[in-house]
């Protein structure tokens, strides 16, 4: 996504009630940061990921990379710490980490590998609008 882009997908009206959800990786799932699949890890998250934060993060874009896993190995817990499926939000194909519908990226963690905490980010609600 080039810089003029991403100014334009910045949020205009941010939901302040927004439930914030944050995506966790199981225990045993090893996690790096790059902008290529790293060989010998189960979950490479791109390493751009940061410059997302802030704004609306469509259907169909990749987060990362996946090695012999599915999202059935992570998990989205509510500031409560109740549990969601991380499926609601994510799903594989062809071994990438896929955004399954539009959401709201407020955090990354880039201590991962330790906290197994990959993002923290809201759904996108229908009073929430990007700059177009």
């Amino acid at each position: 996504m080039s810089n003029a882009s991403k100014r334009n997908n910045v949020l205009r009206y941010p939901d302040k009630n927004a439930k914030l959800l944050t995506l966790v990786l199981d225990e045993e799932t090893d996690v790096a940061m790059a902008d290529k699949p790293v060989f010998g890890t189960t979950v490479t998250i791109r390493d751009d990921i940061d410059s997302f934060i802030g704004t609306v993060l469509h259907a169909g874009l990749i987060l990362g990379w996946l090695n012999y896993v599915d999202v059935t190995k992570f998990a989205c817990l509510t500031e409560n710490k109740h549990y969601l499926e991380a499926a609601n939000y994510f799903h594989t194909e062809q071994n990438q980490l896929v955004l399954s519908k539009p959401i709201i990226l407020h955090e990354v963690d880039n201590s991962m590998n330790k906290t197994k905490q990959v993002i923290r980010f809201s759904a996108l609600n229908d009073n929430v609008t990007a700059l177009s």
